[in-house]
């Protein structure tokens, strides 16, 4: 959004796990934006007194895969009780997971209703700071990172962006990492495989003769 608002102020746009073509693919999250009316979403905020609740998130997140976050962690964690490497990083990242931030009511409620729902930022109908957005606006280099296993963003969510932007087809780089949502940016093995090349072509289109 903030590169098609003010293009000549981006040089180079990464786009990781971002759902930007909602309407794209398959995925439990846009089956219940479809599914679920407003009011669903509205009582949600209403009930948080003006905010969406991070437990509320949390709660919606794990019930998407009960086996997993209920009981198989659980039993994982259990055969590795004697291995101290296993319950640092076990503890740490549920420190972080188990803690998800509240987020502002109307914010939430415009994201569920124009962007989930009438998918208005590839139609070109979502406003920004006064203006209507056109992603064709962006000219800069794209790189575009979608997680294999993305239960949250479908692959095509992220790459179908491609087809919005007004990037030159061959400035357009497009990438599967081995993982889910979050493993996009934790996951071992796209913090060593994907990241680099990231960083290596924004270096590359970042120079000053570029």
């Amino acid at each position: 959004m903030y590169s098609a608002r003010f293009p000549e102020k981006v040089n180079t746009l990464t786009l990781a796990g971002s759902p930007i073509d909602t309407d794209a693919g398959e995925g439990q999250i846009k089956e219940f934006v479809h599914n679920y009316p407003m009011s669903f979403y509205e009582e949600l905020v209403a009930m948080g007194n003006g905010v969406l609740k991070g437990e509320f998130m949390l709660r919606g997140f794990k019930n998407m895969h009960p086996g997993k976050q209920y009981v198989e962690k659980y039993a994982e964690l259990y055969k590795n009780v004697d291995d101290p490497e296993y319950i640092k990083k076990f503890e740490k990242f549920e420190s972080w997971y188990e803690y998800t931030i509240d987020l502002p009511g109307k914010f939430y409620l415009q994201v569920v209703k124009e962007l989930f729902k009438e998918n208005r930022l590839v139609k070109g109908e979502f406003i920004g700071l006064e203006k209507r957005l056109d992603l064709k606006d962006i000219k800069c280099p794209v790189y575009l990172l979608a997680g294999e296993r993305d239960d949250i963003t479908p692959v095509e969510q992220v790459l179908n962006a491609e087809k919005y932007v007004g990037t030159n087809k061959k400035n357009i780089k497009k990438d599967i990492a081995d993982g889910g949502h979050i493993g996009l940016f934790m996951g071992h093995k796209p913090l060593e495989m994907n990241w680099p090349k990231i960083v290596k072509w924004v270096r590359k289109h970042s120079r000053a003769e570029a």
